[in-house]
């Protein structure tokens, strides 16, 4: 019993990968370093120019004037966002000129 059990356990070398799996390895391994903290920085696997984002702006500023709307009715929705979202530009998540709360 304890023979089928590490059996089981045993990480599996032989694991079949696709062509997928080795493009996102390869990506991983060709663009990854860490910064000063440790941290792992990898950079967006695109498939496809990421310049082009076909018709996202459309719906991205339909959904940007819902959120207004909400803020206006709900003031303190929006201080909790504001503080959100600078904490996150603090912490070097985000990098924008244009956002300013």
């Amino acid at each position: 019993m304890l023979q089928k059990f590490w059996e089981f356990e045993e990480c599996n070398q032989k694991q079949n990968h696709t062509a997928e799996d080795h493009t996102c390895e390869d990506h991983f391994i060709a663009t990854h370093k860490r910064n000063q903290d440790g941290r792992f920085i990898v950079k967006l696997p695109f498939t496809d120019n990421p310049c082009v984002l076909g018709e996202s702006r459309d719906i991205a500023v339909k959904r940007f004037q819902i959120l207004e709307r909400k803020f206006i009715k709900q003031p303190n929705l929006k201080q909790e966002y504001v503080q959100f979202m600078q904490e996150y530009k603090d912490l070097g998540h985000i990098k924008s000129s244009l956002f300013s709360p």
